[in-house]
């Protein structure tokens, strides 16, 4: 049987995994939110430069690089 010293290492493990799992379901969201603006922005405007569109796949990249960083770190 764990002692309290294991239980409490062990709710604060889960209370750590429970917010980097939020704040994965919060970066997919922002994740969606821009992919949406961007096709709103081709479908609705042609005025938008390659350079912009480049810079928002590389702010999507780099959002998608940290997410498969965190799910590495949470064993998923």
């Amino acid at each position: 049987m764990p002692d309290s010293d294991e239980k409490r290492e062990a709710f604060e493990s889960f209370d750590r995994l429970e917010q980097r799992v939020i704040r994965l379901i919060k970066l997919f969201a922002e994740l969606k939110e821009e992919n949406r603006k961007l096709k709103e922005q081709r479908t609705v405007g042609g005025d938008v430069s390659d350079g912009e569109v480049k810079e928002v796949l590389n702010l999507i990249k780099d959002k998608v690089k940290n997410l498969l960083n965190m799910l590495d770190e949470i064993g998923i």
